[in-house]
């Protein structure tokens, strides 16, 4: 496979994941935009970093998105606010292991391209 076709697979396997999560598991987590806003901003980041040539950031988003809803199902907590309604941290979970596998991608493609100058 060539190096801009692998490019793709991290795109792919973003809406892969969301169209799993979005539909078929909404069972598990009863959330309608959340998961849009979440793709929407992975893909943002995913064209970003594969314009900008550093691939490794796409990637670390895509394993971010499907690790953070994983971490999410693992260890949210449902309880209930002051006025009575319903809450649950799953979302919260979700994004913020999302962010830290941005973060990561975009250390390991900053000493990559240190160690490549």
């Amino acid at each position: 496979m060539g190096r801009k076709a692998a490019n793709i697979v991290p795109l792919l396997a973003l809406v892969a994941a969301f169209c799993l999560f979005r539909y078929p598991l909404f069972h598990l987590h009863g959330m309608r935009q959340w998961p849009l806003v979440l793709v929407a901003a992975a893909m943002a980041i995913s064209c970003i970093s594969i314009l900008l040539d550093r691939a490794i950031v796409s990637t670390f988003t895509a394993i971010g998105y499907a690790a953070g809803f994983g971490a999410g199902l693992l260890f949210h907590s449902r309880g209930v606010d002051a006025g009575g309604g319903s809450t649950d941290s799953l979302w919260l979970i979700w994004t913020a292991v999302m962010a830290c596998f941005i973060v990561a991608g975009v250390l390991v493609a900053a000493v990559k391209a240190r160690r490549e100058a």
